[in-house]
């Protein structure tokens, strides 16, 4: 057997559920009642277990040869384990952090907002996006938060956990929101010195590159796989840019992703902190204001919905709303059992701490089939039509703005 330890470090807070029903879905908070305490896990302040391997159960999935997936079952089972066969390499937390509850506020409209929105919602007392609305009650994990556990495997399992390991640190995170930022981390380890960054801003690049060929083997590389996966994995289509450093804390890098959303995604946001909209914003606009207005047509699909659903525009100016979803298109639009609302978004987007006062953003587009399942159109709730899932357009506009740098995948 072989032992690994290593420490995931907080670089933005996260949000993070528990292991206890009663403190993890606590009663809806108003008019300023709290909850009696906070934990994370059964019995004390940690990161649980079952989601952590989650967590690396899908960078182990995104890694493997998206053409053979026979294979790819049984090396997700001999690493992280199955019913058939036990648990896989074994992750035992070490000791208890100590960290204090964050409730996160922050106007509306701001970068946070944009990000945050699910566990940050409008709250009425305060007029603030806020962890803590009459909905929710939901603290956050304070960034500078680290959470240690030792591994203990064979030398294969020990492996893989540390090409896992790699993609999270340089792409991942833990908790709601992590595609987005929230939860961001970096992984620490002795055994792993390449995880370091390096020293000087310039060299940033290189270090990612070159870390990044070291998570997969001659055997296999993803820029040579010639299909495009249906699940989100690494491959040809896949899409890595890198943000220039910037000064000051993690909110810096969530400005600098949300003025890119803005510029594809939010048309009503021209004119606001001197940024601009694309055309495309606009069309999609357009497109959703005409179908909304439609009692039966759905003429076709916004192109920002390759972000991903759930995705239901509203216009509380105008009163018109839509709801999108994928469904089979020779379903009847009335059985919502033949409906798929959800498609999670082929984009993650993290932060990097450089210093504790300079932080770089990632990008990452694991572009798949939309629904991984070619039987399923673009729909809408009351409209008997579906139309084509959208291409990665809007996406690859978000991608190719000035500022970033492109890198190749090995």
């Amino acid at each position: 057997m072989e032992n690994l330890e290593f420490t995931l470090r907080l670089v933005t807070p996260a949000f993070v559920g528990g292991g206890d029903d009663i403190e993890a879905n606590t009663s809806l908070q108003y008019k300023g009642r709290r909850p009696r305490h906070r934990q994370i896990g059964q019995g004390g302040d940690s990161l649980r277990i079952p989601s952590l391997r989650g967590v690396l159960r899908f960078w182990l999935r995104a890694k493997e040869d998206p053409r053979d997936l026979d294979r790819l079952h049984a090396r997700e089972a001999v690493v992280l384990g199955s019913a058939d066969i036990g648990q896989g390499v074994r992750i035992r937390p070490v000791g208890r952090p100590a960290w204090k509850r964050e409730t996160i506020s922050t106007p509306a409209g701001d970068a946070k907002a944009y990000l945050g929105y699910g566990p940050l919602n409008y709250n009425d007392d305060t007029k603030q996006f806020s962890s803590h609305n009459k909905f929710t009650f939901r603290d956050a994990i304070p960034a500078g938060t680290a959470f240690s556990f030792a591994a203990s495997g064979t030398a294969q399992q020990i492996k893989e956990l540390q090409a896992c390991l790699i993609l999270l640190h340089l792409f991942g995170g833990i908790g709601a929101r992590s595609r987005r930022g929230w939860g961001s981390v970096e992984v620490e380890s002795a055994e792993m010195p390449s995880l370091v960054k390096p020293e000087q801003p310039e060299s940033v690049r290189e270090w990612f590159v070159e870390l990044l060929g070291s998570v997969w083997s001659n055997s296999y590389r993803p820029s040579h796989a010639s299909i495009t996966p249906t699940y989100s994995a690494f491959s040809h289509v896949t899409g890595i840019r890198l943000l220039p450093m910037v000064e000051g804390e993690y909110g810096q890098v969530f400005e600098e992703f949300f003025r890119r959303f803005a510029d594809v995604r939010l048309w009503d946001y021209r004119g606001r902190r001197g940024w601009t909209h694309s055309a495309r914003a606009q069309t999609d606009h357009d497109l959703e204001r005409q179908d909304a207005g439609d009692a039966n047509a759905l003429t076709g699909v916004p192109e920002r919905l390759a972000f991903g659903l759930p995705y239901s525009p509203i216009s509380r100016n105008s009163g018109w709303a839509i709801a999108y979803h994928g469904r089979k298109s020779t379903a009847s639009s009335t059985n919502e059992r033949d409906w798929t609302t959800r498609r999670a978004s082929p984009l993650f987007l993290k932060v990097h701490r450089f210093s504790p006062n300079h932080h770089f953003g990632i990008a990452l587009h694991l572009d798949a089939q939309f629904f991984g399942d070619s039987r399923l159109e673009i729909g809408a709730a009351g409209k008997p039509n579906t139309r084509s899932v959208p291409g990665p357009a809007a996406i690859h506009d978000f991608l190719n703005q000035p500022g970033w740098t492109k890198i190749a995948l090995p």
